[in-house]
């Protein structure tokens, strides 16, 4: 079993099993994209900014699954606190999956990193397009 969420350049995957399904539950790292695949097809693709994502899938068997997604602030974590990636899966009143924050996604030296990396694009980028 794969660590729960796992983190790739272009994806956050979220992957749990439920009766006889394999559901894959994917967000864009870098667009807005949400997929939601079940046995390795896909059944929902959204584009959405929105902070928190709620969808309904109906599986084969008839029976409905509600996910609500999103990015929940973390309690003591750093200066700031944090954000970090929550799922809630119900299949009518019955919790089928559940993945709480455990920690941030980015932190201080990742917002240092890339407050970095946006002076320099801007120092070098600018003055080539604005001459």
């Amino acid at each position: 079993m794969t660590k729960n969420p796992s983190y790739s350049f272009k994806w956050a995957t979220i992957l749990f099993n439920y009766k006889d399904y394999q559901i894959i539950y994917r967000n864009g790292m870098w667009t807005s994209v949400e997929e939601i695949w079940v046995n390795d097809e896909l059944r929902h693709r959204q584009a959405s900014w929105k902070w928190r994502t709620q969808n309904t899938l109906q599986l084969s068997n008839g029976e409905t699954l509600d996910f609500d997604f999103g990015y929940e602030k973390i309690k003591g974590s750093g200066f700031f606190g944090g954000q970090a990636i929550s799922l809630y899966v119900k299949s009518g009143e019955n919790e089928v999956f559940r993945l709480e924050p455990e920690k941030e996604i980015i932190g201080w030296k990742g917002l240092l990193i890339c407050v970095a990396i946006g002076f320099l694009l801007g120092f070098f980028v600018l003055p080539l397009i604005f001459g």
